[in-house]
């Protein structure tokens, strides 16, 4: 199921090793070259019962399973990364 969709630098995720943080937080690309990709979640039906798989962020992102700032900014490494997230999210 698509869930729905966010907008990011494309350095982001086709970055590669050598992608700063500055690169990945789209502070320097314009906002016209930065791309949609879509968010997705997965619902398996068996005899048995089903179960969700949500593709989200990695579980360092919300350990308690709860919005959970500090734990965001640990795994992104910057504060400066998750404003910019942040803002892109809202934007």
């Amino acid at each position: 199921m698509r869930t729905g969709e966010v907008r990011v630098s494309p350095y982001l995720p086709f970055g590669g090793d050598d992608c700063s943080i500055i690169k990945a937080s789209g502070v320097t690309t314009p906002k016209s070259k930065w791309i949609w990709l879509p968010v997705f979640s997965f619902l398996i039906e068996h005899p048995k019962g089903k179960i969700l798989f949500n593709t989200g962020w990695h579980r360092e992102m919300s350990p308690e399973g709860v919005y959970d700032r500090r734990a965001q900014i640990k795994s992104l490494g910057s504060f400066l990364l998750y404003q910019i997230i942040l803002h892109a999210q809202r934007a």
